[in-house]
């Protein structure tokens, strides 16, 4: 039987288990009646101590609920993110631990048992549960004395799990891996941050960060921010170097942040949650350029019969792309072209950008005035209701035409680069190039020993996990737990370094495999080029952004935000310009973006003996 050391919920080190009584001896005919009061005094301070330890030991069970949350988070499938807590009654316990010993300083001193259930009306909300743990302690007293309760002492709590969208949003550029910013002419109005090291190359690149805020509230017709974290800048999971030339705020000291916790992100390798999304708003997506009449496609590509999954869509000013909500399409994505509406497309395969990709209705300007909050809040307000576009793949976005020999030779030494690694082999860390530690000294205790080891290392389902139903459906004991040690995107399997080979469409021509409104007779090739000027869209992959994109003696203008596991974005021209959407912040939600969602740290209130698990 495993046993856990007594300590109180929050609390650190051990708990004394024993409680001194002090007695009073008097003299005289006084004794007799002194020493009756005495000892009942002391029984009542035994019982007093019995029923705090069972109360310790029941806050131990509690702890132990909570830890059956968090695993049953991290196990779950974003496909049915709540499918283990789904599975419990709203109206009967369900055990998780029976009869577990609880020991101090060696010694058992009692046992917990723990239940669970779903909090009754939890199942109502899209995107969270709460969840009810009861834990009953009972505290071994022995030597044939009468406990506190025999029954023992009850404590409740509930838990919550919810998910949200990601905060990596709150960057122009965001990247999981070693970022770079080698251009003397990039310029980022807007935050950057790498989970690894961020490198400026002592080059002269720009960053104008922005103050972050956690939340945006809706007011009528007008948006407030809320929850200000710091005035922005450079963040770096890492060190932060190379900064010698570099300009804007982000260069001075107090707006470069090292050594940040590293931001986890979500994975798209099961879009079911999703596709559920994008059904319960009707989502649409319309086009008309090159049709005779209109074709909407409906929610979800890809899940009727004929519908291959791949999908085309280009728009022009006169004939736009409009677009109402999620949409995913289970395959590939072409898109190009001018967009109107508020959205966001997920792709289960490559997102292919052949072309510039402009709003119909921008942004009065690219990003506020100033970073004054009530200029930001005014500007947010003011476009509200523009357009809005998001371009979340599974796999990778490819931006330009790779079937040139310019994109090749430009992108692919940037792929192949040790720099830029992207081979599921990175060790402890999941960040390449870290074997020697934070210290850079080879043989020290920081060591990454598991990176470039030719071993996956990840965490497998277990038997245990499958008797508590916590292996998700498609998925057997034995198989890798997605997101796990060194499954970098989630997905549940190994892979290598990014290759051209991966970024290229399955055909080169436009066949009857897919829909949209795709071009009678013409190649990928003709429809796709390098020369591209603008792209207003927020970009998301879990694996590679690969981008050509040429306006020579021009400005490249990139309105929203980039976040990649890995990018080779190689660009020719007088300024690469970064704006950030402030209707990004807080998540997006209010504005369509239906950014990819991730669960947010367990939230946890105690249960009265009066309430049925109000919130506080």
């Amino acid at each position: 039987m495993r046993t856990r050391a007594i300590r109180r919920v929050g609390e650190q080190g051990s708990i004394p288990l024993m409680m001194a009584v002090s007695v009073a001896l008097t003299v005289g005919g006084f004794v007799a009646t002194v020493m009756t009061v005495t000892s009942n005094e002391v029984f009542k301070a035994r019982q007093e101590s019995y029923r705090i330890r069972s109360e310790m030991i029941a806050d131990l069970g509690l702890e132990e609920g909570v830890a059956w949350v968090h695993r049953a988070q991290r196990l779950a499938s974003l496909n049915s993110p709540f499918a283990a807590f789904d599975s419990l009654s709203e109206d009967e316990w369900t055990p998780i631990v029976e009869e577990e010993a609880a020991e101090s300083e060696g010694q058992r001193v009692g046992t917990y048992s723990v239940w669970v259930r779903l909090r009754p009306g939890s199942s109502g909300n899209s995107l969270a549960r709460d969840i009810e743990i009861r834990s009953l302690g009972r505290f071994d007293v022995g030597k044939g004395e009468l406990a506190y309760d025999e029954g023992g002492v009850e404590r409740r709590l509930v838990a919550r799990s919810e998910m949200a969208p990601s905060e990596l949003f709150d960057y122009s550029y965001f990247l999981n891996n070693w970022g770079w910013f080698y251009g003397d002419s990039i310029v980022t109005n807007g935050n950057v941050r790498s989970n690894g090291q961020f490198d400026a190359g002592d080059r002269a690149a720009t960053v104008n960060g922005t103050p972050r805020y956690r939340r945006v509230i809706k007011n009528g017709t007008n948006y407030s921010l809320q929850d200000k974290q710091d005035d922005g800048g450079v963040y770096s999971g890492w060190d932060i170097v190379g900064v010698s030339r570099l300009r804007g705020m982000g260069a001075t000291a107090a707006n470069q942040h090292e050594f940040q916790e590293s931001l986890e992100m979500p994975n798209l390798t099961e879009l079911g949650l999703y596709e559920s999304l994008a059904k319960s708003k009707s989502s649409t997506v319309r086009v008309s350029e090159g049709l005779s009449a209109a074709r909407t496609i409906n929610a979800v590509y890809g899940d009727e019969s004929g519908e291959s999954g791949n999908l085309y869509l280009v728009g022009t000013a006169a004939k736009p792309i409009v677009i109402s909500g999620p949409i995913v399409a289970r395959g590939h994505v072409f898109i190009k072209g001018v967009v109107s509406g508020q959205g966001a497309i997920y792709a289960g395969g490559n997102i292919y950008v052949g072309d510039d990709v402009t709003y119909l209705n921008p942004p009065t300007t690219a990003r506020p005035s100033s970073n004054d909050k009530t200029v930001v809040e005014a500007w947010i307000s003011a476009n509200a209701t523009r357009d809005t576009l998001g371009l979340y793949a599974r796999e990778h976005i490819v931006i330009g035409n790779q079937t040139t020999t310019e994109f090749q030779n430009n992108v692919n030494p940037w792929l192949s680069s040790t720099k830029n690694q992207s081979r599921e082999d990175a060790g402890k860390d999941n960040m390449p190039n870290t074997t020697n530690g934070r210290d850079g000294i080879a043989g020290t205790d920081d060591d990454d020993t598991l990176e470039g080891n030719n071993v996956w290392n990840v965490e497998l389902y277990t038997a245990e996990h499958a008797a508590q139903g916590l292996i998700p459906e498609g998925r057997n004991v034995g198989d890798a737990i997605p997101g796990s040690g060194e499954d970098i995107d989630g997905d549940g399997k190994f892979d290598g370094t990014t290759t051209m080979t991966e970024l290229a469409m399955s055909t080169t021509a436009w066949s009857g495999t897919w829909g949209g409104n795709k071009p009678s007779g013409r190649t990928y090739a003709q429809e796709s080029s390098n020369n591209i000027a603008r792209l207003d869209a927020a970009f998301y992959t879990n694996h590679t952004l690969a981008a050509r994109v040429v306006n020579s003696g021009g400005t490249i203008q990139w309105n929203g935000s980039i976040v990649a596991r890995n990018e080779a974005i190689v660009y020719t021209a007088s300024r690469l310009e970064m704006n950030h959407d402030a209707r990004l912040y807080g998540g997006g939600e209010l504005f369509h973006y239906n950014l990819p969602k991730k669960f947010l740290p367990i939230r946890t209130w105690p249960v009265m003996s009066s309430e049925s698990g109000a919130q506080p």
